[in-house]
């Protein structure tokens, strides 16, 4: 049987200029709800607003404008030897949230983040780690789902109980295209939402939507497609793109030295391009098979030479 594997770092140094893009912020508002996946969420929105919940779900209460075509937006806005990543869980996932020229743009209707999650800040000196009770108020900044907190890997539990698509948690599809059923997926995005409604804590979501799946015989998600940004205590940056359970993935991070670290987007969302000079059509380097090519928040860093890429050790003695 043939399958895809993904492994792709991109280590950037101290120093290297980030810059934050969101080509839809004059279309998007601070009130929208993103992308709705749970009948809950569905009809606290129509309440909200004195309208029928949608049925089919999910659904993105924000218009097409909002999103941008990333070979669009490097095409017009990249430098020399550009990098832009994708950070397109913004507006469509809990805890994902963009400070873009002085507004915070992300779901509304959800819970205040933790102060203590780190979050990244971007400029011309670089990305910067801070927790979020600590952010500096001059600089773009973008939250993520922790992966390492003071380099320390968080555990299953505030993973499962953190991601509003139960799709980075579990083997499931809203379509049914992976795991048991598309009722699964429903169930668990159902489930996640109440709970956090109630305002429920971690462990006790966890174990609601871990019997949820365990009812409908859905896995642990093993195989999706993650887009990771952490920083070492050099002030160096590690980007990866790597398939495999977020728990896992946040181990190996830390394993690695990086002392904090954020999700910026799974799946067919994650997309890297390179741009060898301003103006020129941009090269998609990392992807899925199921790309999507347009999102909302991208990150720029501007490396200042050509990417090559370099042999992993693990398989430089077999070739």
């Amino acid at each position: 049987m043939s399958c895809f594997a993904h492994f792709a770092l991109l280590d950037i140094p101290a120093g290297t200029p980030a810059r934050a893009h969101f080509p839809g912020a004059e279309a998007a508002t601070t009130s929208s709800y993103g992308y709705v996946r749970s009948s809950a969420r569905s009809e606290r929105i129509a309440a909200a607003r004195n309208e029928e919940p949608r049925v089919e779900l999910p659904w993105r209460d924000y218009g097409s404008g909002v999103r941008y075509a990333a070979d669009l937006l490097a095409r017009g806005e990249g430098r020399r030897h550009s990098i832009f990543v994708g950070a397109r869980n913004v507006l469509n996932e809990f805890g994902f949230r963009l400070r873009f020229h002085g507004l915070w743009f992300g779901r509304a209707g959800d819970p205040p983040l933790d102060p203590g999650w780190p979050v990244a800040a971007l400029g011309e000196g670089g990305v910067s780690f801070h927790s979020l009770g600590r952010l500096p108020e001059e600089l773009d900044a973008l939250t993520g789902l922790p992966l390492v907190i003071d380099g320390r890997p968080v555990p299953r539990s505030f993973v499962v109980a953190n991601c509003s698509d139960p799709a980075h948690a579990y083997e499931v599809h809203p379509k049914g295209l992976i795991g048991p059923s598309a009722q699964a997926w429903h169930d668990l995005a159902n489930a996640w939402e109440v709970g956090k409604q109630d305002g429920v804590d971690d462990e006790t979501l966890y174990r609601r939507l871990d019997a949820v799946a365990q009812c409908h015989g859905a896995k642990p998600s093993r195989n999706l497609l993650h887009c990771v940004l952490g920083g070492r205590s050099d002030g160096s940056v590690l980007c990866a793109a790597i398939t495999g359970a977020l728990t896992g993935i946040a181990s190996t991070l830390a394993a690695l030295g990086v002392e904090q670290a954020i999700v910026l987007d799974n799946g067919g969302s994650v997309g890297w391009y390179y741009c060898p000079e301003a103006g020129a059509t941009p090269v998609v380097v990392v992807a899925g098979p199921n790309h999507r090519p347009t999102g909302t928040a991208f990150i720029e860093f501007d490396l200042g030479s050509f990417p090559q890429p370099v042999s992993h050790p693990v398989l430089a003695d077999h070739l």
